[in-house]
């Protein structure tokens, strides 16, 4: 084997090497912690990647990777679609988006946890 093809074979293996290193780490993303009180209500949510809140006269809608979650008075929704019902006097709503997990805590109190795909 001669020096040209040996160093050839160097640069791919290196080369090889640092790909499969690269590919194999994490995947890291952004979590964003949002607030918004509506009337007396306190709004937390903690989601993965791009987010915002959007506080309305009744109700705050949270846009992030996971969906769209619809916080209102008595209920939770994810898509439209009802999730969980909320004690109407609850005083903070905390959103947990981390884990591949969705959790709503009301008042300190989980009320669901709710296996999600991103």
């Amino acid at each position: 084997m001669n020096n040209v093809t040996r160093s050839i074979i160097f640069i791919v293996t290196i080369a090889a090497l640092g790909i499969g290193v690269a590919a194999c780490k994490p995947k890291s993303e952004r979590t964003n912690v949002l607030t918004a009180t509506i009337g007396a209500r306190e709004i937390r949510a903690t989601v993965p990647g791009d987010a915002f809140i959007q506080p309305e006269k009744e109700l705050a809608i949270i846009h992030s990777s996971i969906g769209i979650i619809t916080i209102q008075q008595d209920k939770v929704l994810l898509e439209g679609v009802e999730l969980v019902p909320l004690p109407p006097t609850a005083k903070k709503v905390e959103v947990f988006g981390t884990g591949g997990q969705l959790r709503i805590v009301a008042d300190g109190t989980s009320v669901i946890t709710k296996q999600i795909s991103q």
